[in-house]
Order: C-alpha cells, then sequence, then structure tokens
C-alpha cells in the first residue's frame, strides 16, 4: 500500500505530516460487498485505475455539473482555465490560494500543484487529463475525481458546463460529508467569477 504525504499547516506554525492514503483500505473496500475483489483492495484500486477513462464525458450519477452562458468568447475563457496562477482568482469556493508549481500555460498531461486551505493549510497535485484548445480541459487529483470545463459557442456568447466527477468507489466517504452539494454552489460562483473577469 502507498501512501502520499501532504504538508500541512496548523495555526501554530508547527508543520504536522498528515498522511493521505491513495489506496482503498480494507475496512473501505469491505463496505462495498461485490465490488471488493479476493485479490484484497489495492488489486481492485488499480483495475480502476486501468479501466478508467479520465478523457470521456462525464456520464455517472455521481458528477455534479452547473453551466453558465457568458457574453464572451470561448477563446477568452479557455485562456483563463488554460492559466493555473489564475485559478485562485476564479475559485468560488475560496480554498485555492497560490499556484504551487506548474507551467505558465496547461496542456495535456500537464502537472501542477494548487496551495490550499481548507480550516489548515495544505496542497493538492493535479494531472490535466484532457485540453482541446477552446473546447474542454479537465484534471484530477490524487483521489481522482476529476474537475472539468466545456465550452460551447451559442448566439455571439459561450455556454460554460464546469463538471465535477467523483465517481469512484470511495465518493459515498464525501457524499456524507455533504461535499458534492457544496462544491455545486462553489461552482456557480466560480462561473460567476468567470463572468466577471472575460466581461469586464
Amino acid at each position: 500500500m502507498r501512501a502520499g504525504a501532504l504538508n500541512v499547516a496548523v495555526p501554530s506554525d508547527n508543520v504536522v505530516r498528515v498522511q493521505v492514503i491513495t489506496e482503498v483500505t480494507t475496512s473501505i473496500a469491505s463496505s462495498f460487498g461485490s465490488r471488493s475483489t479476493s485479490a484484497g483492495p489495492s488489486m481492485a484500486l488499480r483495475s480502476t485505475r486501468e479501466q478508467t477513462p479520465y478523457a470521456e464525458p462525464m456520464n455517472s450519477d455521481r458528477v455534479v455539473s452547473v453551466n453558465r452562458v457568458i457574453a464572451a468568447p470561448a477563446h477568452a475563457i479557455f485562456e483563463l482555465l488554460a492559466d493555473p496562477s489564475q485559478h485562485p482568482r476564479i475559485d468560488g469556493s475560496g480554498s485555492v490560494t497560490h499556484l504551487r508549481k506548474g507551467p505558465h500555460r496547461l496542456y495535456r498531461g500537464a502537472k501542477f500543484s494548487m496551495d490550499m486551505k481548507l480550516g489548515v493549510r495544505y496542497f493538492v497535485s493535479n494531472k490535466v487529463s484532457v485540453f482541446e484548445e477552446d473546447r474542454a480541459i479537465a484534471w484530477y487529483h490524487l483521489g481522482h475525481f476529476v474537475w472539468r470545463y466545456d465550452l460551447e459557442p451559442v448566439d455571439g456568447a459561450t455556454k460554460v458546463s464546469e463538471s465535477f466527477d467523483y465517481n469512484r468507489p470511495w465518493g459515498g466517504l464525501i457524499e456524507k460529508r455533504g461535499f458534492p452539494e457544496r462544491n455545486r454552489r462553489a461552482m456557480e460562483a466560480t462561473l460567476e467569477r468567470i463572468e466577471r473577469i472575460v466581461t469586464s
């Protein structure tokens, strides 16, 4: 079993090491009944990764999606999304603080990490899985949840759809904590921010 470690800053300025388990533990796997395999949770996770088409359109029940028609060309919106240094500016959740590491402009396969704050400070590493100029961009983090934006020209404007796909066996864990609905509200705020930026 492999684990990734995140540095988390707490108010006392002490630094603690928080172990983020990227494999499904035995106790979690057993809760999925028939989804578990005799080979154990690590084999189940590896099989899930191999079968996951991160570049495919989202079509599961565990997808949160919002959209907004913005009076701006798709190119202007895409350029904003493709610049990771601008993500704190457009983030509607208030949790994305700075670009920690990454290219000036994203591309398919690019890796970038963002400094975050949700009570405590931490960072999230991402990998771009979709990059279609002026049409679509998506990335996923170590939990293999996917964030995606689709741009569609409509009557001199652009329909922007933002989606959060948490269709993983462990997605139920964040459902219990209410994150999908919180993300929906944050995503609506994100599209509002994008609109203000590209139309001002």
